[in-house]
């Protein structure tokens, strides 16, 4: 699994706007889950040609970067047992694979079928028209992942006594890790948007959502393998991807960042089909959005200490305040105002 073999970044990301000036999409970020995801269907593969067991070997990241991590999550299990192992143990395996070398691999896991359910909390505006989505996802391995959750509860603290003028529509989705269950969906979010149509679709009575905001992934410091093959912290906070949905949610989501101490923000446009992240669904509904989605290499990290090392409450506290702003700034929008974007195409900037 070599991981310097990734797609180039122009092909599945669009920059548009940046701030402070000289931020850029950083070309490693989420590496592994990038490299994992590219090459899942390669166990299909090996159930049909009658493989028993595979062993996948990481190459060009450290030990302690791929350790423990929780890959690929956008499959479904393949029909055939998969041990990762890292680079250092790795090269015993080959070694031994080519000197003829008999070996036993057991592997022990527990499948359970289970219910898990998404919901989602009103804030009635003056406008019994026109809603706001606001939505994150509530699965993931560690506290970095699945903090989105205690960022929207953070801003339905402070709105629900603003009294806004559209509605918001807090949803709490449940299903980002594992998106094999909604057939030939984007995200999860899909199929909360498919099972409430009455919070967005405008269709009747239905409210129509004229905007939406996403929030995941929120205080995560920057972590790199630095020379030494030691994978550390950088010193600096991750980079900040916003998918904006047009120009003026884009202009909106860079007046939200431009007083902050900590900020490093990158806008995109969703390019070439892909939106990484719980904003993609309402991006296909032409539904103007704002996404944060910082993406760190830990990000499916599934440690002990839920990578809290990595994690800073004063960014965190930075970026609910960028979200709020943002939502007061729509709230006061006409739907005129706001309109949907499509993808783009060919190379990305």
């Amino acid at each position: 699994m070599d991981n310097t073999k990734t797609i180039p970044k122009q092909l599945i990301m669009n920059q548009q706007s940046s701030f402070p000036k000289g931020t850029h999409i950083t070309s490693n970020d989420g590496d592994i889950t990038l490299s994992a995801a590219l090459r899942a269907t390669n166990l299909k593969k090996a159930r049909k040609a009658g493989v028993k067991g595979v062993i996948l070997v990481w190459k060009g990241a450290s030990d302690s970067k791929v350790k423990e991590q929780y890959q690929p999550f956008t499959t479904d299990y393949a029909g055939v047992p998969a041990l990762w192992v890292n680079e250092s143990e790795g090269k015993k395996v080959i070694k031994a694979a080519k000197a003829h070398q008999k070996g036993k691999i057991t592997l022990i896991a527990t499948r359970k079928r289970v219910k898990t359910k998404s919901f989602y909390v009103t804030i009635p505006g003056k406008n019994k028209k026109e809603s706001i989505i606001i939505n994150t996802h509530t699965d993931g391995v560690n506290a970095i992942e699945e903090n989105g959750a205690i960022a929207l509860l953070a801003m339905m603290r402070y709105l629900k006594d603003q009294k806004p003028n559209k509605t918001l529509v807090f949803a709490f989705v449940t299903g980002h890790f594992r998106l094999p269950v909604f057939k030939g969906t984007s995200q999860a979010t899909s199929t909360w948007l498919k099972d409430n149509p009455q919070v967005w679709d405008g269709k009747g009575k239905h409210l129509k959502a004229v905007a939406a905001i996403t929030a995941e992934h929120l205080g995560s410091m920057e972590w790199k393998d630095n020379k030494n093959g030691k994978f550390s912290p950088t010193g600096k906070i991750q980079t900040e991807y916003t998918y904006v949905g047009n120009q003026t949610m884009n202009e909106i989501w860079m007046k939200a960042v431009k007083n902050r101490k900590l900020t490093r923000t990158v806008t995109l446009r969703g390019h070439n089909g892909f939106e990484f992240g719980e904003s993609q669904p309402l991006f296909n509904e032409k539904i103007p959005v704002i996404g944060l989605i910082p993406m760190p290499d830990y990000l499916t990290t599934s440690s002990k200490n839920l990578e809290m090392d990595k994690f800073s409450v004063n960014l965190m506290h930075q970026q609910i305040s960028s979200l709020l702003k943002a939502t007061l700034t729509i709230d006061q929008l006409s739907s005129k105002q706001l309109k949907g974007q499509s993808y783009s195409y060919f190379i990305g900037r």
